[in-house]
């Protein structure tokens, strides 16, 4: 028979895995948690230093847009805010949706335009190339445009005024970085795949200032 001391050794000896288990899932959760208030503080610093305003999610940009690359469910995060060099207000942020057992992510840019445009997207692959108002395919003038981007409008007269050829020029050289972008509104939309690259934003927004600027009044 075992004694109470034996007794007691043998249940303290069965419960220090699982002691030792808990302790370490306890000292991952804080080391996560400390790593996400760091990366949270280091965002914030960053978009300060700029003149920017940082907030850690925005729900009320999940259902603002319609269309590519935003589906239900989804959520805004880690959104920067701010003006461009160009004077237009603008928000960047990590979109994120789970679908079919996967989680995909998008590095996503807005900007304010003066005007409000007619629907317009293009994009460097086919299979993003829609509008949530429907529209319709549109080929330019030019073949080596035509062969790299894929261009739908709902206003077709408007696509042919809104990208003349010094614009196209533009698109198939510096604009390039721009590989998805489409007017909704008063809003031009620029995203891709992927985790948000911060020290990339200031280009970009260049970039949508200079398209901007270059689309026909």
């Amino acid at each position: 028979m075992l004694s109470g001391a034996s007794l007691f050794t043998g249940v303290a000896s069965g419960l220090w895995p699982i002691i030792g288990a808990f302790v370490a899932g306890l000292a991952i959760v804080v080391v996560l948690r400390r790593d996400r208030e760091h990366r949270s503080f280091t965002r914030k610093y960053w978009a300060a230093t700029r003149g920017y305003t940082y907030t850690a999610s925005a729900p009320s940009l999940t259902g603002f847009w319609p269309g590519l690359p935003f589906t239900s469910g989804g959520s805004a995060l880690n959104v920067i805010t701010g003006t461009t060099a160009g004077g237009h207000p603008f928000c960047s942020f990590r979109y994120q949706v789970a679908a079919s057992r996967r989680t995909f992510r998008y590095d996503v840019t807005a900007i304010r335009m003066p005007a409000v445009l007619p629907a317009l997207c293009l994009t460097r692959e086919p299979e993003t190339a829609t509008l949530g108002d429907g529209g319709q395919p549109v080929r330019l003038e030019s073949e080596s445009f035509n062969d790299q981007c894929h261009l739908v409008a709902v206003n077709v007269p408007f696509a042919y005024r809104a990208l003349p050829p010094r614009l196209v020029t533009w698109l198939l050289g510096p604009g390039r970085a721009l590989r998805s972008w489409r007017f909704d509104g008063a809003y031009l939309l620029t995203w891709q795949r992927g985790w948000p690259d911060h020290a990339r934003l200031p280009g970009r927004l260049e970039l949508l200032d200079e398209l901007v600027r270059q689309v026909p009044p």
